[in-house]
């Protein structure tokens, strides 16, 4: 009978431990697949964001040519910068006609480009992105056309990427993810055979879920920012980068919900937290408190900051949603505190303009000086006074 029992009870752990293997592994796959696409899908917007940078940066060596009268001195420099980098297999400025006006190689200058693509960027201004074939080489590339006004006319920036890089890359994560989930899967199961930690497991992450989300957005709350704001600040610091931030609050938002009740009031809170969620793939949106957001933006310069906040401004108007919008970028050296209160400087000045508008803070800077903590703890009360 005992040994029955005994048996019994073999049978059910196997049971049980085969159970939590398959579940595992199911997981384990599901999060592989994630992870893999999710690694291509940050590849390409990280092409695309390099385009528009490229794209401004032309502009800009156009407009300091014609300033110096140096004729195409700073685009060249310019357009070798984008094809010095190590994914880079072209970058050309054609014109219409498919005429190459720029080039990584200046022999080929003057000859054309067939590339349908070339005559759409300059015709309409449509921007193209792709996979394709290289005609010459037969390689994989992302292809990236974007117009670009260089002289007072409509060039297109025309830059293709060598996959094989990338594609090398993402098969060495793949592979790390395939031994890691292999052996995560070996330890998890054993150990969560021998202490029960399913239950322990779920009420840890029920618990951690409730304390940094906010309960009626499903954003990360302020505790989150906190945490976050730090970890990126060393992050940046620590490979040279750079980030910026985006403080929002809703115009009138007490008004709507004397006026309209709090339910227009909660409707008004999803909205801009759904408008918020759709941003970049790194961008880490927050709800602070109240009305009152922000959105982290890793690795974003001042002028892809500048340009979400003009998005951001318009996708909400359109929604009947009116907020002003401060916006901040690091500077290497700059606690997380300072670019938090650079932001929320700015955010003051579009509140103090009427609202509707946004504002970074490099408008204010001369100004308005938040870089000591005293400071900074001012421009919070003046914050909260006003609030």
């Amino acid at each position: 009978m005992r040994r029955n029992r005994d048996i019994s009870t073999i049978a059910i752990g196997w049971r049980i431990g085969l159970s939590m293997l398959i579940t595992l592994f199911i997981v384990g796959t599901i999060g592989y697949l994630y992870a893999a696409e999710h690694l291509e899908r940050v590849q390409i917007a990280a092409y695309a964001n390099n385009q528009k940078l490229d794209v401004r940066s032309l502009q800009n060596a156009s407009a300091n040519d014609a300033q110096n009268n140096s004729g195409v001195r700073e685009q060249t420099q310019a357009l070798k910068a984008i094809a010095g980098r190590s994914v880079v297999s072209k970058a050309q400025v054609v014109k219409s006609g498919g005429v190459i006006v720029l080039a990584e190689d200046p022999f080929i200058a003057g000859q054309r480009n067939k590339d349908p693509d070339i005559q759409a960027a300059v015709d309409t201004g449509r921007v193209t992105a792709e996979s394709t074939e290289d005609e010459a080489s037969g390689d994989d590339i992302f292809k990236f056309v974007s117009p670009v006004l260089l002289d007072g006319r409509r060039d297109a920036l025309f830059v293709t990427y060598n996959t094989s890089i990338s594609d090398q890359r993402l098969s060495d994560v793949r592979l790390t993810l395939i031994l890691t989930g292999l052996l995560t899967l070996l330890v998890g199961a054993l150990i969560f055979h021998l202490v029960a930690g399913r239950w322990l497991m779920r009420d840890h992450r029920f618990a951690l879920s409730r304390a940094s989300l906010d309960g009626l957005t499903g954003l990360a709350n302020q505790r989150s920012f906190a945490v976050d704001i730090g970890r990126v600040t060393s992050a940046s610091e620590r490979i040279g980068d750079i980030y910026s931030l985006v403080m929002l609050d809703i115009d009138d938002f007490r008004s709507i919900n004397d006026e309209e009740g709090r339910k227009a009031g909660d409707r008004k809170l999803m909205e801009v937290a759904e408008v918020l969620e759709k941003q970049g793939l790194s961008d880490l949106p927050y709800r602070l408190g109240d009305d009152d957001f922000a959105l982290l933006m890793p690795g974003s310069h001042y002028e892809a900051a500048v340009s979400l906040a003009e998005e951001l401004s318009t996708e909400l108007h359109q929604k009947g949603t009116r907020a002003s919008i401060g916006v901040s970028t690091m500077r290497l050296g700059v606690r997380g505190e300072v670019v938090e209160a650079e932001a929320a400087a700015a955010l003051k000045e579009a509140r103090r303009r009427g609202g509707g508008n946004f504002v970074h803070f490099e408008e204010l800077r001369g100004e308005v000086n938040v870089a000591q903590p005293d400071k900074i703890e001012a421009v919070r009360h003046l914050i909260a006074e006003e609030g």
